[in-house]
């Protein structure tokens, strides 16, 4: 987590004073985002237009529902290439 800069769009910042920045441990994205010369912005684990899940067990509780494959979760889920 870093304090956000004041520049940033409150969409960005879902209104709050820090940003997570991530960087993956995978060779080809590194190399993507790289090229892209841009950074790449994604929301945490949520259903399609719900907020962000902030507790690690409501991202738990949306995983097993993935894992026992209910339907109509609003989530596109991209597998490892």
């Amino acid at each position: 987590m870093v304090d956000a800069a004041k520049t940033l769009p409150s969409v960005t910042t879902g209104g709050l004073a820090t940003v997570a920045v991530r960087v993956p441990d995978h060779a080809l994205l590194r190399r993507f985002l790289a090229e892209l010369r841009t950074p790449l912005t994604a929301t945490s684990a949520n259903r399609a237009g719900e907020a962000p899940l902030l507790e690690p067990s409501a991202v738990a509780e949306l995983l097993e529902l993935l894992e026992r494959g209910e339907p109509d979760l609003g989530l596109v889920v991209l597998e490892q290439f």
